[in-house]
């Protein structure tokens, strides 16, 4: 797994200083990686509304979602594969009474042959 934290106040990234740091996906050779969950929550405030990306694309499946103060996740129906290297992120779309400090977890699971 990999996990995002924050631990001030939470924006709608209006530049890259804004902006979450990601992870680059490591896959050993022979091996698959996929995405399979996202899960988190808010320290405080509303809610934080965002999208995961891999390389710069949303996630169909992750797109608009909404963190609250209470832990919640989504699981994928089918697993994401993703490659070696592949670069992941999550980026805010919408931030609501001033949500302070952020914990998101993105589970990745690495498949041997």
């Amino acid at each position: 797994p990999h996990n995002f934290s924050v631990k001030g106040a939470l924006v709608v990234p209006g530049t890259p200083a804004d902006a979450i740091p990601g992870f680059q996906v490591s896959t050993p050779v022979g091996a698959a990686s996929f995405l399979t969950r996202v899960y988190g929550f808010i320290l405080s405030g509303t809610s934080y509304t965002f999208t995961v990306f891999v390389n710069g694309a949303p996630v169909a499946a992750w797109t608009g979602l909404v963190f609250t103060t209470v832990a919640s996740g989504l699981s994928l129906l089918t697993p994401l594969a993703v490659n070696d290297l592949d670069y992941v992120n999550i980026t805010a779309t919408n931030v609501t009474g001033s949500p302070i400090g952020l914990v998101c977890l993105v589970d990745e699971v690495v498949v041997y042959p």
